[in-house]
């Protein structure tokens, strides 16, 4: 959201070697499944439910991005900025990191989206 903080580390592409191995495993399951067990993915219940937790885990991490706004960053920050405020309201009111749990929501929707 913050654009003058936002490079390619942003998008977790490059965020670990352990990152790519978990996304990569949560990949090979979806397709071996398919391939080989494909009744496993007949569940579309649960795929349903998973796009649901997707898209409330993004919306909730959006929402935390605006509101921070300037003081949004992707990168943890190990020093206090001259100009960062720490932000208390809206969602942040609710809990102290919302785009973190926004992102452990995506995450585990992911995974039931994919019906893995």
């Amino acid at each position: 959201y913050n654009p003058t903080k936002l490079s390619l580390d942003s998008y977790l592409l490059t965020h670990s070697k352990e990152y790519v191995a978990a996304a990569v495993c949560s990949w090979l399951e979806f397709a071996l499944e398919y391939v080989l067990i494909p009744q496993l993915k007949s569940y579309e219940f649960v795929s349903k439910i998973g796009l649901v937790v997707v898209i409330f885990g993004e919306t909730l991490r959006k929402v935390a991005m605006c509101t921070a706004g300037s003081n949004f960053s992707h990168l943890i920050a190990y020093r206090k900025v001259k100009d960062h405020e720490l932000v208390t309201s809206g969602v942040y009111a609710l809990t102290r990191h919302p785009s973190y749990v926004g992102w452990f929501y995506w995450s585990i929707g992911s995974q039931l989206l994919l019906v893995n």
